[in-house]
């Protein structure tokens, strides 16, 4: 329960990248003893979540240019291997399903975090059917950060929205048809695009703080 919700907490950025939290005050907020609080420390420490400093305190993990490119790399090798081993897998209903709500989403008023579910939902549809549980432990530890990207960054307006709503169409429908090619190109061109939107952001958030 304690690791849930200081996790939760470290991806919707209510305790945002760089904040130093105290043991001592998660042991009291969440009414607990020392030894559940450490438990969870260890394990988001494991994650990348946060950085244990000795005597200063525990420092949620910032996010950098950097590591968001690492993300997004693992992000395009494993979906991109994914599609290509288990693809065709996926059963041809759920393709149907994600391609029609996709469809009827509308930039202009979905709520952007309906959105990010219908997002993770479809990338996570690529990871289903991989039968290698390595895989998807780290695959969810790049999901955790991939989330937190979003909240730190604001960066899925109403054009991105727009943007990410066409892509996802032109990717979904190459699957339906069977052209695993082009699904792999169109995967691909949105996972990039997606980087460059967050780059953008990240670059330029720098450069007004410096």
């Amino acid at each position: 329960m304690v690791y849930e919700k200081i996790r939760d907490k470290i991806i919707n950025c209510e305790y945002s990248p760089g904040t130093l939290l105290k043991e001592d005050i998660l042991k009291e907020e969440y009414a607990v003893s020392r030894t559940p609080v450490r438990e969870a420390l260890a394990r988001l420490e494991n994650e990348g979540l946060i950085v244990i400093k000795p005597k200063k305190g525990i420092l949620v993990s910032p996010i950098t240019i950097e590591e968001a490119n690492e993300i997004f790399e693992i992000r395009e090798l494993f979906e991109t291997y994914a599609l290509r081993a288990y693809g065709r897998q996926i059963q041809f209903s759920i393709l149907k399903d994600f391609y029609v709500h996709t469809s009827l989403c509308d930039p202009a008023t979905i709520d952007r975090f309906e959105f990010f579910k219908l997002d993770d939902e479809i990338h996570q549809m690529l990871l289903d059917p991989v039968k290698n549980t390595y895989i998807h432990r780290t695959y969810e530890t790049i999901l955790a950060q991939n989330n937190r990207l979003r909240y730190i960054t604001g960066s899925i307006d109403e054009n991105r929205i727009a943007e990410t709503k066409k892509e996802h169409l032109l990717f979904l429908k190459s699957c339906i048809d069977n052209d695993w090619e082009s699904a792999e190109y169109y995967l691909r061109d949105h996972l990039r695009k997606s980087r460059t939107t967050v780059f953008n952001y990240l670059l330029t958030n720098q450069g007004s703080e410096g």
